[in-house]
């Protein structure tokens, strides 16, 4: 079994500025924190991806069955794959001496 990577992506446009966190850190600076819940799907949609992201909801927000925050999407990858497939492209190329 390979090394596994979830890779996705996030839309900002849709994060309501409430569920920003802003706070100090211990060197003085601001910064500002989303905290995520990454879901994996039962089965994989139409373009491959294998979770969901959501906006973390409150436990009051939970138990209220307030709709969740969709922001994103990912797929679980594994890496040893992805290089086996990229070295017979490589080597695929490398081989074609025909130009």
């Amino acid at each position: 079994m390979g090394l596994k990577i979830l890779k996705g992506n996030i839309t900002f446009a849709d994060i309501p500025e409430s569920k920003l966190r802003h706070f100090t850190r211990k060197d003085g600076t601001e910064d500002t924190g989303l905290d995520i819940s990454i879901i994996q799907r039962k089965e994989p949609d139409k373009f491959g991806n294998t979770h969901a992201i959501y906006v973390t909801q409150k436990k009051e927000e939970w138990l209220n069955k307030e709709p969740k925050i969709f922001i994103g999407n990912a797929r679980l990858m594994d890496l040893d794959e992805l290089r086996e497939k990229y070295n017979k492209q490589k080597n695929r190329y490398e081989d074609d001496t025909s130009f």
